[in-house]
């Protein structure tokens, strides 16, 4: 199996939302953000968005954006008062990688692709706190816990990294 890990383009951005939609909350999953396929072409045109495919099905991507491209999210908008970023900093995420992909190592090619994007700059992300996978997998990256604040009832975790 050869997965491709690319820039996203604007083909991509209904199978985005598909994947987004599969891996929310409601429907089983941990994604705390959907996005329709006009947002996350939205956000693929300000910032860095990378996607895993395989043979022709995108599997999993990575978003990107600045500070006040999620504003809608209050999710996003509490991780942004339980800690102060660098300035120039950008927002992690959301990241996902389809279920029969996961444990292949993409998570960590999709963030060294986006890293590579916007070198030198802090990424920040919140992960629910009762998403350990997710946690390690980050940590295991190289990205710190900064603070925690709660949101919906559920406590989160911000973490960023350089």
């Amino acid at each position: 199996m050869s997965i491709e890990i690319r820039s996203a383009i604007h083909a991509d951005a209904a199978a985005v939302s598909r994947l987004m939609e599969a891996n929310y909350l409601t429907n089983g999953g941990l994604l705390s953000a959907m996005f329709p396929e006009s947002k996350v072409i939205e956000v693929m045109d300000a910032m860095p968005m990378i996607v895993a495919v395989d043979s022709g099905e995108l599997v999993g991507f990575l978003m990107s954006s600045e500070l006040d491209g999620y504003k809608e999210v209050p999710a996003v908008q509490r991780m942004l008062e339980a800690y102060k970023p660098t300035e120039g900093a950008y927002i992690y995420g959301p990241i996902c990688v389809s279920s029969s992909h996961r444990g292949q190592g993409i998570a960590q090619e999709l963030f060294a692709v986006l890293k590579s994007q916007v070198p030198s700059t802090e990424g920040v992300l919140f992960i629910r706190s009762d998403n350990d996978k997710s946690i390690k997998a980050h940590t295991n990256m190289g990205m710190t816990i900064r603070g925690e604040y709660e949101h919906d009832g559920v406590k989160h975790f911000v973490l960023s990294y350089f």
